[in-house]
């Protein structure tokens, strides 16, 4: 007898657990070594206060959908989205196409005055992506390093949204630099078409696992098209760490582009 698989939609809220289970697991271990002991408790267990109501419950609940939002942007398409390839025309990852990006920008704090180049391939074809990017940073504190990336994720989507899970590999080529296992959570949004332009923004957080330990990138980024050209322009900003251990620091690049 055949075995009849979950929807797919079971399928993928199932993966997407359990990465996230494991990202919490490792995070609360970091957590907990980094944790001083607790004083002991000389409370008399009869001069506790009680516990108290859920006067506070509607507040934890939006606190917890905030936490969700930003460890997994995602999550948002659960609340709603569509099963079938109909979508809005010029959304984001809506239809197949081949991107090439080149990204410039700077740091001004940690890890000192210096700045950023990169170049990013996309190949998006229906639910399926991929992604291969080289960026080059000089700072003064640290020199000259570099990072390739190679991702593949799966994504689901509605009408204006698109978001999923990628799963990739970061080579780093400097000598205070690591390489890392590559997590992303993708999620973009279409703003609409006004004069021939199309704009949308994505959100994607980047957890990154080596030998050393876990953290964590993230970008917002702003996407300017013009289909009759086929030319992209817009600006992004990044937040993370060279390493892990190190200083969070962001930069604010450019971007300019073509799709085909």
């Amino acid at each position: 007898m055949r075995t009849r698989l979950p929807p797919l939609r079971i399928r993928f809220a199932v993966t997407l657990a359990l990465l996230l289970i494991t990202l919490a697991s490792l995070l609360s271990q970091s957590a907990l070594a980094q944790r001083p002991a607790a004083p002991k408790d000389t409370t008399p267990k009869d001069s506790r206060p009680r516990g108290v109501g859920c006067e506070m419950c509607l507040g934890v609940v939006l606190a917890g959908f905030v936490v969700a939002v930003l460890v997994a942007p995602p999550a948002l398409l659960f609340i709603k989205h569509d099963t079938s390839d109909h979508r809005r025309p010029g959304a984001p990852f809506a239809d197949p196409h081949v991107s090439l990006y080149f990204v410039g920008g700077g740091s001004w704090e940690k890890p000192g005055l210096g700045w950023v180049r990169s170049e990013i391939l996309e190949v998006h074809r229906k639910r399926m992506y991929g992604e291969v990017d080289f960026e080059n940073s000089y700072f003064s504190d640290l020199g000259h390093f570099q990072f390739q990336s190679v991702r593949a994720g799966y994504l689901l989507h509605n009408t204006a949204m698109a978001g999923g899970v990628s799963l990739g590999y970061r080579r780093a080529v400097g000598d205070r630099v690591q390489d890392a296992l590559q997590i992303g959570l993708p999620l973009a949004m279409d703003l609409g078409r006004q004069g021939g332009v199309q704009a949308s923004w994505r959100f994607e957080p980047t957890y990154l696992i080596s030998s050393q330990g876990v953290s964590w990138n993230y970008r917002l980024q702003w996407d300017l098209a013009f289909p009759r050209s086929h030319l992209v322009t817009g600006f992004n900003v990044e937040t993370k760490p060279a390493r892990q251990g190190d200083p969070y620091y962001a930069t604010i690049n450019l971007l300019v582009g073509t799709w085909f």
